[in-house]
């Protein structure tokens, strides 16, 4: 050991140490491929994966993309003749490893939207024979189906619906108070036959208005989620000619909200004729413009595992035609977006495991997660006391303060060889017999800044 130390000591003598060590940026990894438009991804309490396709069929993966199989196949009902329609959303019961009940909703041979319950055989299939339509909506036109299904905290399950399509919602039926296109429903499943309205639903006991009704006035609610930690819901509904806009409803609401369209786009006034007072329209949180080649807004989640560090807290969305992708948070008075990273493919979904890893689904059948990758950063900004170094059993890290991030450890071939995530410490252990001799490089990812060294394994 001792030979093997002086060996070492004389390596370190001749290797040329790096002039910058490393950093968090933000990349994809590909999980699974060869799907056919996939749109939807969903994962039940066991954590196992489910990717939605758009011609009919849902597929289960292995977490590690090598094995496929196929779960529920609709296709025979489903109407795909309009590029919007097709089987678009998914959500499983929160009960679904105790009921084995799943919800989908897609469009049936004439276009209409139907949101039907589907109950599990095993593991590995649904049933196709089980379907119980739980709700049908005439659709006048082909396009602004909407499509997201989702169950909230409360339990009840939320239906994302567009304004009927066209263009310029020439029916106006977001603002119908009547119609439940160009709405967010919200309804409880947990009934015998059908559905029931919850009482809580803000216009169960309005004559004049849908008791299905949660929120209002949206022209295409393609995707929208909850954050598992707070509860709110985020909202991405897609725009018409000006803007893509982001709502955020937090978890305190009781519903009822009203987000203009199609008297504004976004903060936008649009078509106002017999329109209410504007300023009683919920703006969007954040909006963006139609431009540098942003078509359609792909609504994601809120981060809220600590895998990332970066992107702890942030709302992850991405645009269908740039194939950007962004993080959201609400920083400095302000809420403020960053690219994190552009697509090779066109984005159609986000998906959330069970773990509270993010998924992103592309419309060319490829399914990827966010993972982090190494980038340069200098050094002597970074440096904090380790001990002992050159160690060779164990290695204390001194944060200098309760903190939350990544330990990682890299070797001289850049090859992360070990990984780390803790939450308010103030100090790591890192045992080392595990490791060969050799220099190692390490990173401590931190939610505003970075930690980096040398260490020395002898």
């Amino acid at each position: 050991m001792k030979n093997s130390y002086l060996l070492l000591l004389c390596f370190l003598c001749i290797v040329k140490t790096p002039k910058g060590l490393t950093a968090q940026e933000i990349n994809l990894e590909l999980v699974a491929d060869g799907f056919e438009k996939s749109v939807d991804l969903q994962s039940p309490q066991d954590g196992r994966l489910y990717i939605v396709e758009q011609t009919g069929k849902i597929w289960h993966i292995s977490t590690s993309g090598e094995q496929k199989t196929l779960f529920l196949d609709i296709g025979q009902k489903v109407s795909t003749t309009q590029g919007e329609q097709g089987l678009l959303g998914m959500a499983f019961h929160p009960d679904y490893l105790d009921n084995g009940y799943l919800y989908v909703n897609y469009t049936d041979l004439n276009g209409h939207t139907v949101v039907a319950r589907y109950t599990r055989l095993d593991t590995d299939r649904a049933d196709p024979e089980s379907e119980v339509i739980i709700l049908r909506q005439d659709q006048p036109f082909g396009n602004h189906n909407g499509g997201c299904l989702a169950f909230g905290p409360d339990n009840y399950l939320y239906i994302g619906l567009g304004d009927g399509g066209a263009r310029d919602d020439i029916q106006n039926n977001s603002q119908n108070p009547m119609s439940l296109l160009g709405k967010i429903l919200r309804i409880d499943v947990d009934t015998e036959q059908g559905y029931a309205i919850p009482p809580s639903n803000p216009f169960a006991d309005d004559d004049f208005t849908a008791d299905e009704i949660w929120a209002l006035g949206l022209r295409n609610p393609w995707r929208f989620s909850f954050d598992r930690k707070t509860g709110d819901l985020w909202i991405g509904d897609v725009g018409q000619d000006q803007v893509e806009e982001i709502d955020m409803q937090e978890a305190s609401s009781t519903g009822g909200e009203n987000y203009g369209w199609r008297c504004k786009e976004g903060t936008h006034p649009y078509l106002t004729e017999g329109c209410q007072d504007l300023d009683s329209f919920i703006d969007p949180v954040y909006q963006y413009p139609l431009t540098d080649g942003n078509c359609s807004i792909i609504g994601g989640y809120v981060y809220r595992t600590d895998s990332l560090a970066s992107l702890y807290g942030h709302y992850i969305f991405a645009d269908f035609c740039s194939k950007n992708v962004w993080k959201l948070v609400y920083q400095n008075d302000e809420w403020q977006s960053t690219l994190i990273l552009r697509m090779n493919n066109n984005p159609s979904s986000f998906g959330q495991g069970a773990d509270g890893t993010i998924y992103i689904v592309s419309l060319q059948g490829k399914i990827y997660k966010l993972e982090e990758v190494i980038s340069s950063v200098e050094q002597d900004e970074l440096q904090r006391p380790i001990y002992p170094n050159p160690t060779r059993d164990i290695v204390h890290f001194d944060l200098g303060g309760a903190q939350s991030g990544i330990l990682q450890l890299i070797d001289l071939y850049g090859r992360i060889v070990y990984r780390q995530s803790f939450y308010q410490q103030s100090a790591l252990v890192l045992e080392m017999s595990r490791f060969e001799p050799q220099i190692y490089y390490y990173t401590i990812i931190l939610p505003k800044k970075h930690i980096a060294g040398q260490l020395i394994k002898h």
